[in-house]
């Protein structure tokens, strides 16, 4: 069709008459076609009609020509003419490849100058894109991401509130969070709800920018951002009141859930950090939420209104915290946002009576509201720690009322220690009460329980004290509730901060017992180590070692503690414990995979101590095992046997079984040893000769094996029975196995043969009779079941081979 055309618009003839249109649409058209002279007819135009409003089209397409052939400067050129022509279509085009031009040569700025227009012009889709418009806008968004944020605001198509510029701020701040860059989408989304403040995704926008911040770790700047958008966009708001009621909803229960969510991680950052500041941010914006929630949520949100109390609190505002409190006490709640918030009371109140900010009565209030509703072992303390805080303070009725309740209430099991320190409470108060004979009568109810058992020895001592002095009036000293840790902690910074002085040994010692006693291995063990690495030489040290050591097996870090067994072992080896404590290393290092520390401190020990002669005994054994396992056999056996003889020549009454155990494993090797050496030997003609040598080493072994039967436990005695049966059964397959004579007749090597069954059939008959015992032993006792199918597989074997024999004559 084109080439019918062309000829009727062709001026070769004289191209003055040729109108304007005609010529743009010839040299359209040839470009179409691809015709020769396609690019001289476009060119031809623009030069006679460079004002045409057709010549942007024409220019468009004569940069494209050229920016395909690869002439970036003159496709430039065309697109700069087209982009000056009037017509909107042809200009937008230019001016975005002009864009892309600058984009590609790295002049961002350029770039976003040249999408101005098209971005700013009403025609420009505030919802779905044409693929132009899509085009323009990556192409911008590309860009923006190469600029300083901070001239968006200004940016022509943002700052006329253009369909564009909406779009292009909501696309960037989705691609700057694609690629990390969390500052960047913060600054843009709080732009686009600046300049689009009465849209109705504002909101969303805004928490995007606070979401951002986060991720960018800018949490301060996120949650005070947060805290503004309850004013900006809460019930009352201008924004809220301009928006339909479901838009209002909807946004109300978002800002309501990012509230909820942003207080309770700053909420978590307070309690883990314990910063102020990060728990009263956690304050207000749990406020905001309930502001924004309103009144029900008051009731379906308790765990979090307790969360607000704490929080209040520990930023200091006792008097919202305290009213929380009141208000969920009220509702008498059962469970345990009521027991929480009963305990948290009573502590507010005792503490704010130990700072002066309450008064006795509000102390006794909270301590007994929480021992009568929730009675518990907290309840308890905090009712004995009030009342001794009312002694101390000198409000002594309350004391005595508070301590008198723990000591009757019957709600909840007391300690019986905890129970005479409440006795010993109120003996205190009543002797500054002048009610002498009440705090005698309590001091009485104290001393009648055993010192040391009943009562503690302090408790005891500070009620004779009171007894004795309750008509003088005199008190010297108090007994308080022991805080162990707190205690542990104040007397370990003493030991750190004065590790010269005479009594740092003694606040270390003090210090290990308290965080024992207050249940912290990891403290006792820290200031333990301290103490050793501080005072190595002392004799506490054994005592020391023996907490260290019994925490950190209890840890399963046995290797740990094998180390510092020796190491005590070592610096004091004329303790008394030195000896134990280096015994009990060399268990371990060996039970635990370290045999070279077992080997040196099962030396030491054997070489140190001759006493008590069982461990002694055990430390020799167990070396020569652990050459057997190493394959240091002469060295083994010579250790072994030394270390039976020691069992033989008489150990202590009260040796362990686990002697007797490592004596049979050793009395196990040593039969293995004799086992190898029979098995090794092969019965050749002359039979006698062998057999008789065979026949020793076979009886070295058994007999091995015998004496691990009858002495050692169970387990390691059935073995050594399996194992004799089992050598049995090879000294009979040997016999029947055995080099036959050469040079025989058949009747000769028949009668040979029985001979040599004959042989072998008691060996056998003599196998069976050990498996039975072993398997009656087995029943017997009650052993491993494991055992028994072993046990059982090796009799069948027997009677196989026994039942492959004919019976001798005569014989059984």
């Amino acid at each position: 069709m084109i080439a019918r055309i062309l000829p009727l618009l062709d001026d070769s003839a004289s191209s003055k008459g040729v109108p304007e249109k005609k010529l743009a649409l010839r040299a359209l058209l040839k470009m179409s076609v691809g015709a020769s002279d396609a690019t001289y007819a476009a060119r031809d135009f623009l030069k006679r009609y460079p004002s045409s409003p057709l010549a942007g089209d024409v220019a468009v397409r004569l940069g494209n020509d050229a920016m395909l052939a690869g002439k970036l400067a003159e496709a430039t050129k065309f697109y700069k003419l087209a982009s000056e022509v009037s017509r909107p279509g042809p200009s937008s085009i230019a001016r975005y490849m002009l864009g892309w031009v600058h984009y590609h040569n790295g002049d961002a700025e350029g770039a976003v100058e040249e999408l101005v227009p098209s971005l700013t012009d009403p025609a420009f889709a505030c919802g779905k894109l044409v693929p132009f418009e899509k085009s323009v806008l990556a192409l911008a968004v590309h860009a923006w991401m190469d600029l300083p944020t901070d001239r968006l605001a200004s940016y022509p198509p943002v700052q006329e509130g253009r369909c564009g510029g909406k779009i292009l701020l909501t696309s960037l701040g989705e691609a700057e969070e694609k690629r990390g860059e969390t500052p960047r989408a913060a600054v843009v989304f709080d732009v686009l709800a600046s300049r689009f403040s009465s849209d109705e995704a504002t909101l969303t926008y805004e928490m995007k920018s606070v979401e951002d911040l986060i991720r960018a770790g800018r949490e301060d700047e996120a949650f005070s951002r947060a805290l503004t958008l309850k004013e900006k966009y809460g019930p009352g708001s201008a924004w809220a009141a301009s928006q339909p009621p479901a838009v209002r909803k909807k946004a109300h229960e978002k800002l309501a859930m990012m509230l909820e969510t942003l207080s309770e991680r700053k909420f978590d950052e307070g309690i883990r950090s314990g910063n102020r500041s990060a728990m009263a941010e956690a304050a207000a914006g749990m406020e905001q939420f309930f502001a924004v929630k309103g009144a029900p949520s008051l009731i379906s949100k308790p765990d979090l209104r307790l969360k607000w109390a704490i929080s209040s609190l520990k930023a200091g505002d006792r008097e919202t915290g305290i009213g929380i409190l009141e208000e969920l006490l009220k509702e008498e709640r059962s469970g345990t946002i009521g027991e929480k918030a009963a305990i948290l009371y009573a502590e507010t109140m005792i503490a704010g009576y130990e700072r002066k900010e309450q008064t006795a009565g509000d102390a006794e209030k909270g301590a007994l509201l929480l021992l009568g509703r929730f009675p518990s072992e907290k309840a308890v303390s905090l009712a004995y720690r009030a009342a001794v805080d009312m002694v101390d303070a000198g409000d002594y009725e309350h004391a005595a009322r508070t301590a008198s309740s723990l000591e009757e209430n019957q709600a909840n099991p007391k300690p019986l220690p905890l129970l005479h320190k409440a006795r010993l409470v109120q003996a205190e108060a009543y002797v500054f009460m002048n009610e002498y004979g009440k705090a005698r009568g309590k001091a009485n109810q104290i001393l009648a329980g055993a010192k040391g058992k009943e009562v503690e020895p302090k408790v005891w001592e500070r009620a004779k004290d009171l007894l004795l002095l309750s008509s003088l009036k005199e008190v010297e000293e108090r007994t308080a509730a022991e805080d162990w840790i707190g205690a542990a902690k104040m007397l370990e910074d003493l030991v750190r901060r004065f590790p010269e002085a005479p009594e740092a040994p003694g606040y270390s010692l003090r210090a290990m017992r308290s965080y024992r006693e207050g249940g912290d291995p990891e403290g006792a063990i820290r200031i333990g180590t301290f103490f050793l690495g501080k005072y190595p030489r002392r004799e506490e040290s054994i005592e020391v070692t023996g907490v260290i050591g019994t925490y950190l097996e209890e840890r399963k870090e046995y290797l740990k503690a094998a180390d510092a067994y020796a190491d005590v072992a070592d610096r004091l080896p004329k303790n008394s414990a030195a000896g134990r404590f280096l015994f009990r290393s060399a268990r371990l290092s060996l039970d635990h995979g370290d045999p070279k520390g077992a080997r040196s401190r099962f030396s030491s020990y054997r070489d140190r101590y001759s006493t008590p002669r069982w461990r002694n005994a055990y430390a020799v054994l167990s070396l020569g095992l652990q050459d057997w396992k190493e394959g240091k056999i002469k060295l083994a056996l010579r250790g072994m046997e030394e270390g039976l003889r020691r069992v033989d020549a008489g150990v202590e009454p009260d040796a362990p079984k686990e002697l007797y155990e490592v004596a049979g494993k050793a009395q196990i090797a040593i039969g293995e040893y004799w086992a190898g050496q029979f098995r090794r030997l092969k019965l050749t003609a002359p039979l006698e000769k062998n057999l008789a040598i065979k026949d020793r080493f076979f009886r070295r072994s058994l007999e091995a094996f015998e004496k691990a039967e009858r002495k050692a436990p169970l387990e390691v005695a059935l073995n050594a029975s399996q194992l004799s049966g089992d050598l049995l059964v090879e000294f009979g397959k040997a016999i029947l196995s055995s080099q036959q004579p050469k040079g025989m007749s058949e009747e000769e090597r028949a009668q040979y043969e029985e001979a040599l069954a004959g042989r072998a059939r008691p060996f056998f008959e003599r196998s069976l009779d050990w498996y039975i015992e072993a398997m009656d032993r087995l029943e017997a006792e009650k052993g491993p079941s494991e055992f028994a199918i072993p046990l059982r597989q090796r009799l069948e074997e027997a009677q196989r081979l026994l039942a492959a024999i004919p019976a001798p004559q005569g014989g059984k």
